[in-house]
């Protein structure tokens, strides 16, 4: 049985934590966005399959937004926490939440701020989120800074591949984040491993991540 109040409280840490990062104050929380599986599979475009998903809704001047994130996978961050212990077991599951939370918590930040934001952005920031809130907590748990950072480096992006039942006119999109992505973190990890400067390698992440899309590109 899913435990919805210990979801809430999984979305409202990812959200806190992507916040603290890059020196945020969004006034919405993600966890009153969250759909269930039922209403998701009411909403168009929605994808089968997929364990997270951002939906965005243009409604005259507003944006409508949901956010779909299976409920098995808050259920186990929720039983093995990563703040924790990040490891192995969880660091799929810990990917999987962060992305839809940072889809909307720089979306949110975008919007607020009267920026555009394109698709690719979106993932493209996701994934260097991913690297650098990991790294950070490895960091934190005590373990070694450079072959903490390559390894994350090695899981998030040497095997990368787009899912299947991504829709084909998304694919490169989603290659070209992932390679836009790999390629910042892993300047972050040459530059800051000896010796791993928290501050200094934050300091870089808030920079990036107040970039338009073709400035993060060319620093890639």
């Amino acid at each position: 049985m899913i435990d919805e109040d210990a979801s809430i409280d999984v979305l409202r840490s990812l959200q806190a934590s992507l916040e603290e990062l890059y020196d945020l104050a969004i006034d919405l929380d993600v966890s009153e966005f969250i759909v269930s599986d039922t209403v998701r599979s009411y909403i168009p475009g929605a994808l089968e399959g997929i364990p997270e998903q951002l939906f965005i809704a243009q409604a005259e001047d507003e944006v409508e937004l949901a956010l779909y994130i299976a409920p098995e996978i808050l259920s186990s961050l929720d039983t093995d926490a990563p703040e924790e212990r990040l490891h192995a077991g969880n660091l799929e599951d810990y990917w999987i939440a962060l992305e839809g939370v940072s889809h909307f918590t720089f979306l949110v930040w975008r919007t607020q701020r009267g920026r555009p934001v394109s698709h690719l952005e979106l993932e493209l920031q996701a994934e260097v989120d991913k690297f650098v809130r990991s790294w950070q907590l490895l960091v934190e748990q005590g373990r070694p800074v450079g072959l903490s950072g390559r390894a994350l480096c090695r899981a998030l992006f040497d095997s990368y591949e787009v899912r299947n039942d991504i829709p084909y006119d998304q694919v490169e999109t989603y290659r070209m984040a992932s390679v836009a992505a790999e390629r910042f973190c892993r300047k972050l990890v040459e530059r800051y491993t000896r010796p791993y400067d928290l501050t200094t390698v934050r300091a870089e992440a808030r920079d990036y991540y107040r970039q338009g899309l073709s400035e993060k590109m060319r620093v890639a």
